[in-house]
């Protein structure tokens, strides 16, 4: 699939060309892509010596461009004459050409062809082991063949798919309002507003925030609150209750510095079960046979959807390191949105000393993603100093030390201890009275709707003098079974209950 004459075409495209066309890092991102399928779809052992040492000097220029912001042909010629890649020399300096326009072009697409041809031929080799195995009888039984062709052509379909998708999306790249065909660009606007692409929070007063009821496609949403609010805790309950919803199959991604993924599947079972953390602690040290995974599994293969939980390192992991991540999961299937914990733990490609300016390349790469892979990504980030005065009206300023990242954000939503009194009690479902935490949501930032609205949602903490707090965020209390629209708690609260409060 790929020969010296294409060979040749990217080692030309990579000598002759500037940067001042846009396009070039795209093509040098695309062939660095062909050149590592080639590498590892194709054994060895079917490859000439010489084609192969030209497949490395193609893979080791196209890595120097993409690094090198500004590339000097000479300069980088002479470092190579003192080095051990001299022999390449002659090589490069025969691909330094004067490229026309026209044919900057077409070589343009021909690298872009042969990058969808390999995108889609992903897996070639296994497929070629499996045909092998079929032909040769290398196999158990009929089942076993049947499941391993069934999983082969879904992975095939899934990436047709992928290409599909960023294809269309490319192709609205532009629209020339007199002279455009607009169906394309009109397809992507039913599908954002689809209420099947709608991921609801679960919470009917916080979807009534959002313009089209919940989460859309290709949006990044960012949540602020002060430390301890339960930004963690919010993020873990958003795919639950998705899953929990009446539209949901599919994937979710947890993606958290947060929490290590023992903490986040405690949480987890917790919101899914509704049992105490402290409860569960119970469970695990008095039976040795106890187990998270059974009750987990039956909800998730009842809903016909999954969880995937991801740990990254805190302040050591890069965007590009997030991206591989949700690539990876998007291969499974269905992904449907991807929860990021938390926002301020990242680090840009660039690694910018100056964490303001870097938080607005990570927050850059996250609304691409969400873009490219059409999913809602959903994460926290800090608030500075002014957040944690409960007095102080919430305010887009309140958000850490970058307003870059509400920049790049589509709505960014508030959590913030509301003024006046914290704690209330409401009757309990089996009897007597349980105490609760109350957490108001304000819109700061909504790019297709109106701000400034604000809704509460709680935190159930004691039942009596039992506690009962299972990560759960939770609707308020209704008036009455007669108004489920407007929830709210009793006006009146207790010296007692502000005392609670204090020891939590």
């Amino acid at each position: 699939m790929i020969g010296e004459y294409f060979l040749d075409t990217c080692i030309t495209i990579c000598c002759s060309t500037d940067d001042s066309d846009p396009r070039v890092r795209t093509i040098f991102d695309a062939i660095k892509s062909i050149i590592s399928w080639y590498k590892k779809e194709v054994s060895k052992d079917d490859v000439p010596i010489d084609f192969m040492n030209k497949l490395d000097v193609s893979l080791f220029l196209v890595e120097h461009r993409i690094k090198t912001k500004k590339f000097n042909f000479d300069r980088f010629i002479e470092k190579l004459k003192n080095g051990k890649a001299k022999d390449m020399v002659p090589i490069l300096e025969s691909r330094k050409i004067e490229i026309s326009k026209e044919d900057l072009e077409e070589f343009f697409n021909e690298v872009l062809s042969k990058k969808r041809i390999c995108d889609l031929f992903e897996g070639k080799k296994k497929l070629q082991g499996l045909l092998n195995d079929i032909e040769t009888g290398n196999f158990i039984d009929d089942a076993e063949i049947v499941e391993r062709w069934e999983n082969a052509i879904s992975r095939s379909w899934d990436k047709i798919t992928q290409i599909k998708r960023v294809e269309s999306i490319e192709a609205i790249q532009s629209l020339d309002l007199l002279n455009d065909d607009y169906s394309a660009v009109e397809a992507a606007i039913r599908q954002s507003y689809n209420k099947e692409n709608i991921i609801k929070t679960g919470y009917k007063s916080v979807d009534k925030l959002f313009s089209n009821g919940g989460f859309e496609r290709s949006r990044l949403y960012i949540v602020g609150g002060t430390s301890g609010i339960g930004k963690s805790t919010f993020l873990d309950n958003l795919p639950v209750n998705a899953i929990n919803g009446e539209e949901v199959e599919g994937d979710y991604l947890i993606i958290t510095g947060e929490n290590l993924i023992a903490e986040t599947l405690e949480r987890l079972y917790c919101i899914f079960t509704g049992i105490s953390h402290e409860q569960l602690v119970i469970n695990i040290l008095n039976d040795p046979t106890f187990s998270l995974k059974t009750e987990i599994q039956k909800v998730l293969r009842d809903r016909k959807s999954n969880i995937v939980l991801k740990y990254f390192k805190s302040g050591r992991t890069t965007t590009e390191e997030i991206r591989v991540i949700i690539d990876e999961v998007a291969q499974l299937g269905n992904l449907k949105a991807a929860y990021i914990d938390y926002l301020d733990l990242l680090n840009s490609k660039f690694r910018i000393e100056d964490k303001r300016i870097d938080l607005g390349y990570v927050c850059q790469d996250l609304k691409d993603f969400a873009i490219e892979y059409e999913l809602p990504i959903v994460t926290p980030t800090q608030l500075n100093r002014s957040g944690y005065d409960k007095e102080v009206a919430p305010t887009l300023t309140s958000m850490s030390e970058s307003m870059k990242k509400v920049d790049h954000a589509d709505f960014v939503l508030y959590l913030q201890q509301p003024t006046g009194e914290v704690m209330f009690s409401v009757p309990h479902e089996l009897g007597g009275q349980k105490i609760c935490k109350k957490v108001r949501a304000t819109v700061l930032k909504n790019r297709n709707g109106e701000v400034g609205s604000s809704v509460n949602i709680m935190n159930q903490l004691k039942h009596n003098q039992t506690k009962i707090f299972n990560y759960r965020f939770e609707e308020l209390p209704r008036i009455s079974d007669s108004d489920p629209e407007n929830p709210t708690v009793p006006e009146s609260y207790s010296d007692q209950l502000q005392e609670e409060w204090g020891k939590w």
